[in-house]
């Protein structure tokens, strides 16, 4: 005689399930999936935070958020890193930052206007500081 294997609970509460039941149960497992993610993408975010950060108080890694000083206008702008560069070696680190800067000029009726210019360029350690962790900015970043 052959035996076959008992039925685990799961199995049970799927036969039973109506079809409205299957969707929501399969949505749920779904929605816990993308959680999982999120939490796991965090965490490596962080983690590679922190691991620059015991490279020194300069040293910082890529999607990190931080603040950019621009010598010329001596204003401070939200900023992200999406290059870490070592031409130079590895004590000399560069950083390839993103940040928005706003600017106002006159139109053509001479009505002021605001523009937002996203701007990309090349910086030194020198003009960044870091910002305090935020989950919420973080992961809007790491999303795109």
């Amino acid at each position: 005689d052959v035996v076959a294997p008992r039925a685990s609970e799961k199995d049970n509460e799927d036969e039973t399930m109506s079809p409205q039941e299957r969707r929501d149960e399969s949505l749920a497992r779904q929605l816990q999936d993308e959680e999982d993610t999120r939490l796991r993408m965090l965490k490596a975010q962080y983690d590679a935070e922190e691991q620059a950060s015991k490279h020194g108080e300069f040293s910082f890694a890529k999607r990190q958020r931080v603040s950019y000083h621009h010598r010329g206008s001596d204003l401070y702008y939200d900023a992200v890193i999406i290059g870490v560069h070592s031409d130079d070696g590895p004590e000399k680190p560069y950083y390839t930052i993103k940040y928005a800067k706003k600017e106002s000029h006159d139109d053509e009726n001479g009505n002021k206007k605001d523009q937002v210019m996203n701007i990309e360029k090349q910086t030194t350690s020198d003009r960044l500081s870091r910002l305090p962790w935020d989950e919420e900015r973080t992961w809007k970043l790491l999303q795109k």
